[in-house]
């Protein structure tokens, strides 16, 4: 069954897809394996990313407890530079 290319294509770059890899996708219709392998790389990328925010929301996270128990005067910025 097809879908909607209209569909695909907001879905494609919904999911992070850039242009040139969403007409790759797009072009590999009926090639089931080379989809495949498309969307996995693609979900890798953003699990990736996802990683990094969430370890970006644990260092706030700590620094805003410690700066609420008044552990901190202040956060030392001087190693972030």
């Amino acid at each position: 069954m097809r879908i909607n290319e209209t569909i695909d294509r907001q879905c494609l770059s919904d999911a992070g897809f850039d242009w040139q890899t969403a007409e790759d996708f797009l072009r590999a219709q009926g090639d089931r394996e080379r989809q495949l392998c498309l969307l996995c790389a693609q979900r890798e990328k953003v699990l990736g990313k996802l990683h990094a925010c969430r370890h970006k929301l644990e260092c706030l996270d700590y620094l805003i407890r410690l700066v609420r128990r008044g552990e901190s005067d202040g956060v030392a910025v001087d190693n972030f530079f």
